[in-house]
């Protein structure tokens, strides 16, 4: 029984709290204003239309060949600042080879190369193995590699 009279008041409470009385169909509508039109002053910055000049020159797009191929992730972690630390570490042995830090939330990853088969990547992975064992190959768009140059010969180098 006592119960059935809490449910009761609760029901009758909340129904006299959100009932609504007509008193807001009728709003009370104030007379009209008389509107005069006004004035706008700009002053202008004297640098805005040298950012604009400089903004408007048109800027080629930058197009980069991509491909499939493969990167080897040396490091994965959510600290920015560790993996900055890593990745000094591995361009210091390595100077020659790309790396690239992605940011897929909340994680950072260290990729590193551009290699068109699993066996270039390998190779990488085989001599950073020690020092990164966390290191795997993944499949990834990549740029295309850079070509090295052949190096010429001397006569003096040929005999």
């Amino acid at each position: 029984m006592r119960s059935i009279l809490i449910i009761l008041s609760v029901v009758f409470t909340c129904s006299t709290v959100f009932s609504q009385n007509e008193d807001w169909l009728t709003y009370p509508v104030t007379k009209e204003t008389k509107q005069t039109p006004g004035k706008v002053v700009y002053k202008e910055d004297p640098r805005t239309q040298k950012l604009i000049d400089h903004l408007s020159i048109p800027q080629p797009p930058e197009y980069k060949v991509v491909i499939d191929g493969y990167r080897v992730q040396i490091y994965f972690s959510n600290d920015r600042t560790q993996i900055d630390r890593q990745r000094d570490i591995f361009q210091r042995s390595f100077p020659d080879t790309e790396t690239y830090v992605q940011y897929e939330a909340p994680n950072y990853s260290i990729k590193a190369g551009n290699f068109r088969t699993e066996l270039e990547a390998e190779k990488l992975r085989s001599q950073i193995i020690a020092e990164f064992p966390a290191s795997i190959i993944q499949k990834s768009k990549i740029e295309l590699p850079k070509i090295k140059e052949p190096v010429e010969l001397d006569d003096e180098q040929e005999k």
